[in-house]
């Protein structure tokens, strides 16, 4: 007590400023260590008002709350996490836990595993350097409940918790019940990142691990920890915001062009910097450069008045001598015909090699064609309850104005999505399989798959989508009916300016 005393004497004397109540005269070692108590609890109260909510969702929080709330904690021995992405955060955090975790990562194709624990590896007997990158679909076989597998789909899209029981698989091929939980994570802005899966052997269980098991699933984190990015160069001197999908959009728009020649060509008439990188085409290919000048110059005489451009015909007749008219026989009527035939010809002859040609990039962005479907009417024929990213809205409203009233059956997933569903199909998609567009939208694309569907190719398409891979194969599938049709699936992954496979097209 003599040196508590001493020591709050002390205390007081460095921190008398700040305690509130304080005398500026000096006080016994009761009334000092009276103050800074008091003093204490104030400061504890506002630590945690303002700090322990953010701190208890921290990785470093969840390893100390974890191992506090399973096993004794020895503060000394705990280690601390290397900075990092939060998922390796997560991963350190979670390495001493002795129930099973894994983080799926529903941002990448498959929503495939970025971290589990020894635990995970234990109870399943898989290597966690082998499960990283996989879907955790390898967990089920036969026996697995189909409904819980569709339970667990539907509550990873839509990042809902979730505690169910089913029959997974072990390496070695014996069975276990596991009693499953998963937990949704956003990061600070709100945004799904990863879904959090607690696994348990229910024949395994005392009563003392399932209260352990409960305190766990209570403190796994919801929202990650997210630290912003330092300004790059390109903020600092406001450079135009980045758009991911540039490239491939303008692809999709080129392709829109091709679809209608003559369509185009007419668009383009009314785009100066298109018309200037027209001429440039022309003129490398040799010909018809005139016959363009001549076009433009019967286009200038529509915005004269009736008298100016009856006057002005014989002129461009006379300057034009390849519109085959007279000038003297020149009216408005004839250059006006042939300026018609000569939209069809540079439609027919030139526009097709200008679009695939790098001098129309850049072009075909600025020239808006009418399309097989308006722009109103895409959102309708995506799956309802797809939510199309900022990013890549105007690549794939191109893309759906594209292929929409194509006579070849196309399909459009987004890969991000859990359980990779069809977020598009066109017409032929469904006249080929006999589906309405409400039982193919929102579903995976193994409903097509029957008893005669070869497994080697089901194999391939796995292995496509797992690594992003363009791929080709023929495959056995099923239409609505029930009759079967061979089908030349062509799978196409698109990939974001990051290099981020972001969209699969299906041709068929």
């Amino acid at each position: 007590p003599a040196e508590r005393g001493q020591e709050a004497l002390q205390l007081h004397e460095a921190h008398r400023a700040l305690a509130a109540g304080a005398s500026n005269n000096r006080v016994d070692s009761a009334e000092a260590l009276q103050l800074l108590e008091q003093k204490a609890e104030r400061l504890l109260a506002k630590l945690q008002r303002t700090f322990l909510g953010r701190f208890l969702e921290s990785a470093q929080a969840c390893t100390m709350i974890l191992e506090a709330r399973v096993k004794p904690l020895d503060y000394a021995a705990l280690p601390a996490l290397d900075k990092g992405p939060w998922v390796s955060m997560f991963a350190q955090a979670i390495n001493a836990i002795p129930f099973a975790i894994i983080a799926v990562d529903v941002c990448k194709p498959g929503a495939t595993i970025a971290a589990a624990n020894p635990a995970f590896e234990q109870l399943t007997g898989y290597e966690v350097e082998w499960a990283v990158g996989k879907n955790c679909r390898f967990l089920q076989g036969e026996n697995t409940e189909q409904k819980a597998v569709r339970a667990m789909i539907e509550h990873t899209r839509k990042a809902e918790a979730l505690q169910i029981e089913l029959s997974n698989y072990k390496q070695d091929g014996t069975t276990f019940k596991n009693q499953l939980s998963l937990h949704p994570v956003h990061d600070d802005k709100g945004t799904y990142k990863y879904m959090i899966g607690v696994l348990a052997d229910t024949n395994e269980l005392s009563a003392d691990k399932e209260h352990e098991l409960r305190t766990l699933r209570r403190f796994i984190p919801k929202v990650m920890d997210y630290e912003a990015p330092a300004p790059s160069a390109a903020d600092k001197l406001h450079l135009p915001p980045y758009t991911p999908f540039c490239a491939e959009h303008e692809r999709v728009e080129k392709l829109l062009w091709l679809q209608h020649t003559q369509r185009s060509m007419r668009a383009m008439l009314h785009c100066a910097e298109g018309l200037k990188a027209f001429r440039e085409h022309l003129q490398e290919a040799g010909d018809d450069a005139e016959k363009l000048d001549l076009l433009l110059a019967v286009i200038d005489m529509t915005c004269m008045a009736r008298q100016e451009e009856e006057a002005m015909a014989s002129k461009v007749a006379a300057k034009y001598p390849l519109c085959g008219i007279e000038p003297d026989k020149a009216t408005p009527a004839l250059l006006h015909q042939t300026a018609g035939d000569i939209i069809d010809e540079l439609a027919d002859k030139h526009i097709a090699s200008f679009i695939c040609s790098a001098m129309s990039d850049g072009v075909v962005g600025q020239v808006k064609l009418d399309s097989h479907c308006s722009s109103h009417e895409i959102p309708k024929r995506l799956w309802a309850k797809y939510a199309v990213p900022t990013d890549g809205r105007n690549w794939l409203f191109s893309l759906v104005s594209v292929v929409d009233g194509l006579p070849i059956s196309v399909s459009i997933s987004d890969v991000r999505v859990p359980g990779l569903p069809l977020v598009y199909t066109n017409g032929e998609f469904r006249r080929l399989c006999g589906y309405a567009k409400e039982e193919v939208l929102g579903r995976n694309c193994r409903f097509l798959q029957g008893p005669a569907t070869e497994v080697a190719a089901v194999a391939q398409l796995i292995s496509a989508l797992r690594s992003g891979t363009d791929c080709c194969v023929r495959i056995t599938n099923y239409r609505r009916s029930g009759s079967s049709f061979q089908n030349m699936l062509n799978l196409k992954f698109v990939r974001d300016s990051d290099d981020v496979v972001r969209y699969c097209v299906g041709v068929q």
